[in-house]
């Protein structure tokens, strides 16, 4: 008697799933920076520039798949004033970023209460000084070690989008920072 012998068959033969498109965002306010008050919080939308040049297209279904780049943060040098910069990256609906000030203090911002948000990274930079000296950067600006986030966050909704926060949390003194951030995005 002859043997059969029948090959296996893959049963997603045929109906192979195409690969995402990769594309980067970049992100910056380098090298001027952005000037942030005692105790302001500012929001950027780190994909704001790439919806725009886009052509307006919709990041809907998106991964955001990973974040790399910089944050510099500088202040006037004052004598005897600690400077105390938070910071944090987050998925978010776009219109909460552009709330007035007052509200992201209690809602966004990085050192806030809110610890169940979905952050991607949150940390700070923190300059004091001697009493009755000077910062201890005397006026440079201090970098933040390089950043390299490797994280998969799906943008379902239709206005949702990766925000940058940053707090001063500064007595008296008026900080600076800077950004040069690229955004990994799986489009859809």
């Amino acid at each position: 008697m002859a043997t059969i012998v029948r090959r296996a068959r893959s049963r997603s033969f045929g109906r192979r799933r195409s690969r995402r498109k990769l594309v980067w965002a970049r992100s910056a306010n380098t090298p001027a920076g952005t000037s942030i008050g005692a105790g302001v919080v500012i929001g950027t939308d780190l994909l704001a520039d790439y919806v725009t040049q886009s052509g307006g297209d919709s990041l809907n279904g998106s991964t955001l798949m990973a974040i790399r780049g910089r944050i510099w943060a500088s202040a006037v040098q004052q004598a005897g004033v600690s400077i105390g910069i938070t910071w944090g990256i987050r998925l978010d609906e776009a219109s909460q970023v552009a709330l007035p000030a007052a509200q992201l203090l209690s809602t966004r911002a990085p050192g806030s209460s809110d610890r169940y948000g979905d952050w991607l990274a949150r940390d700070y930079f923190w300059m004091p000084t001697t009493a009755g000296g000077i910062n201890d950067f005397a006026g440079g600006a201090v970098e933040y070690p390089a950043l390299n986030i490797r994280s998969r966050r799906r943008i379902d909704e239709l206005n949702a989008t990766i925000a940058l926060y940053v707090e001063n949390l500064a007595g008296g003194a008026t900080a600076a920072y800077a950004f040069d951030l690229d955004l990994l995005l799986a489009l859809p």
